[in-house]
């Protein structure tokens, strides 16, 4: 409950300035015209200016809020159709596109994964630190994209599997034939 009161109040910092100032000034207005003028002419200054303006203000806060909703719904779908290639018509199409794209994500991810261990299986003065160092660096960049294209699909509703493990083609197990002897494993 408290994380959700913090949050509504760094999204709306400055709606919450804004509204803690016009409230100032309403009360202050309010209170020198009755100091000066009597509680009749206070309410009647109240109930004019006070209350347009905060139906005013509230109709503007709306709209921003809906702005912003249909920038972000806008900002999405412009990034399904650069990471996925997605076309709104087909919901079927686009799910084999969405894996499609996911599966050679991770393809290539695993490929810097068998590349970054590969460097770090060979003897220390036989590995040049700079190439580990870029490799490493590459594998964490290759990493945070399919995480943020995994991301982006689940979060626009398509099925997608836990793990980049999952996108992988399952290796083919070699089966021994007739003409290949079976050797026993080594003690």
């Amino acid at each position: 409950m408290n994380l959700n009161i913090v949050a509504f109040a760094e999204q709306n910092l400055w709606w919450m300035i804004i509204l803690t100032a016009y409230l100032a000034i309403l009360l202050g207005l309010l209170h020198a015209t009755t100091h000066f003028y009597g509680y009749k002419m206070a309410n009647i200054v109240f109930w004019t200016v006070g209350i347009p303006v905060a139906i005013i203000f509230w109709i503007f806060q709306k709209m921003v809020t809906v702005t912003r909703h249909a920038r972000t719904i806008y900002r999405n779908r412009r990034l399904l159709r650069e990471t996925f290639d997605v076309s709104f018509k087909s919901r079927h199409e686009n799910q084999v596109k969405v894996d499609k794209t996911l599966a050679g994500m991770a393809r290539c991810l695993q490929h810097w994964f068998n590349e970054e261990e590969r460097l770090h299986s060979l003897p220390e003065p036989d590995r040049n630190q700079d190439e580990f160092k870029i490799t490493k660096a590459l594998t964490k960049a290759h990493k945070a994209n399919f995480r943020q294209a995994h991301n982006l699909a689940q979060r626009n509703g398509f099925k997608v599997r836990k793990s980049y493990k999952d996108y992988l083609p399952i290796p083919a197990i070699p089966t021994p034939t007739s003409t290949t002897p079976v050797e026993p494993p080594p003690l």
